[in-house]
């Protein structure tokens, strides 16, 4: 993050409550130019209720009363053209009204909501509660109660996706910016929810997904963590290039696109509206599902394509988010992903006009499909 810090605080006694979410779903309500961040297929959303203690400026002390209170946030996971992952907050509620005045004028737009919060523990059983006061709507909140288990042992993909994130995206003057933060790893703890009545995921936009137990319960004592200066979402990180940043996007499964040496024109037909500067980078990431996540290439008629996909949810999601990417520039495109009886399957379809471009995909996928380094053939 380097080393000017703005804000600096501690997160303590937090539940981590989950859903997992359609990524069309949580699109919309991201800020331009970032997309859903997916982990097996799936976005997720979160409502995390804790406690804030000892909030700072800068290097400074904390700030007394002020810098101490409880909060409860309904927040999302993004990814910027960058590569960088992050948070989108939806709401997030604090009962210090001159904390929430305060951070509505000056933090990034965040939207501070001041509510009536209490936090509440009796040995391993914690019980938050809220009611919103201001800005409307008036009242929405709940109550969640939580019995905290065993410290969880080993590596767990989902926590980490969910809990090691290193900044939040939000708009500010029509301009996405990225806020870096850096904490500690969590110390997370397996969890039991008691008890969860809650009105605030519904006014974040998804107003059904309560009404079923959340696929995800955590708890963790807490950590210490800081905030950077803010900048613009789409800066590259020092030592990044733009071309690795937007190819560093696809890490679903641990590796990063390799570039091609030349972008074959007849892969991109004159009516793609990807920017020009763009294409050759969507070639590798497709390039690398076929090396890697591609078992078998079908052409059943000159406009109709299948891929037999390696059947693993990781795998499944990346093509998802690829064909999803594709048919915003690429309109003319049928992507259909089907499952059934253990196999994995990406139809994808066109219509005859564009029967060149589909045999020149198939062409491209038959060469590479078992390519990567290692892999049997």
């Amino acid at each position: 993050m380097g080393r000017v810090r703005i804000l600096a605080q501690r997160w303590v006694d937090l539940t981590f409550l989950h859903w997992r979410v359609d990524p069309a779903t949580v699109a919309p309500l991201l800020p331009p130019g970032t997309q859903p961040d997916v982990h097996d297929g799936s976005s997720w959303v979160g409502l995390i209720p804790f406690r804030l203690l000892g909030a700072g400026f800068g290097r400074g002390p904390s700030v007394p009363w002020l810098g101490s209170f409880a909060e409860t946030n309904v927040r999302l996971y993004s990814v910027d053209s960058t590569g960088r992952r992050g948070v989108v907050f939806r709401s997030l509620e604090a009962e210090r009204l001159l904390t929430v005045l305060g951070a509505r004028l000056v933090f990034f737009g965040l939207p501070y909501k001041w509510a009536r919060m209490r936090v509440v523990r009796a040995a391993d059983v914690i019980e938050y509660t809220t009611s919103r006061r201001w800005p409307g709507p008036r009242g929405v909140g709940g109550r969640v109660v939580v019995r905290v288990g065993d410290l969880t042992a080993g590596r767990d993909p989902v926590a980490e996706f969910l809990t090691a994130r290193w900044g939040l995206h939000t708009t500010v003057l029509g301009r996405t910016i990225y806020v870096p933060n850096e904490h500690e790893t969590w110390p997370l703890h397996a969890a039991t929810l008691l008890h969860l009545d809650d009105s605030l995921v519904a006014a974040a936009g998804f107003p059904a997904l309560v009404a079923r137990p959340p696929d995800s319960v955590l708890w963790s004592p807490g950590v210490r963590t800081t905030f950077g200066l803010p900048h613009d979402a789409r800066r590259a990180r020092a030592g990044q290039s733009s071309a690795s940043c937007l190819a560093s996007r696809t890490q679903v499964r641990g590796y990063r696109p390799r570039m091609t040496e030349t972008s074959p024109r007849s892969l991109i037909p004159d009516s793609c509206t990807l920017p020009t500067a763009e294409q050759p980078l969507r070639i590798a990431e497709f390039d690398d599902l076929y090396r890697t996540g591609v078992q078998g290439v079908r052409r059943i008629h000159a406009t109709r394509l299948e891929l037999d996909l390696v059947p693993e949810p990781a795998v499944a999601g990346q093509a998802a988010m690829l064909a999803a990417r594709e048919n915003a520039c690429c309109s003319f495109f049928t992507f259909t992903l089907t499952v059934r009886d253990g196999a994995v399957v990406l139809r994808v379809e066109t219509p005859e006009a564009h029967a060149d471009v589909m045999a020149a995909v198939a062409d491209r996928a038959e060469s590479l499909v078992g390519r990567l380094a290692g892999r049997p053939t």
